[in-house]
């Protein structure tokens, strides 16, 4: 189950990932900020460990 759960999220990630590659400059702040907005409810929801 979890593998599956993880494996929704990366596939998110990555949906994030080429919307902010599309509308923003490669390596625009607001990309970054969504980045790390995701690891951080990764975290909280125990499923990144780093």
């Amino acid at each position: 189950m979890r593998a599956v759960i993880a494996k929704h999220l990366s596939e998110i990630k990555e949906g994030y990932a080429a919307v902010f590659v599309l509308k923003s400059p490669p390596g625009h702040a607001a990309f970054k900020d969504i980045e790390d907005n995701i690891c951080q409810l990764l975290k909280k929801a125990k499923i990144l460990k780093t």
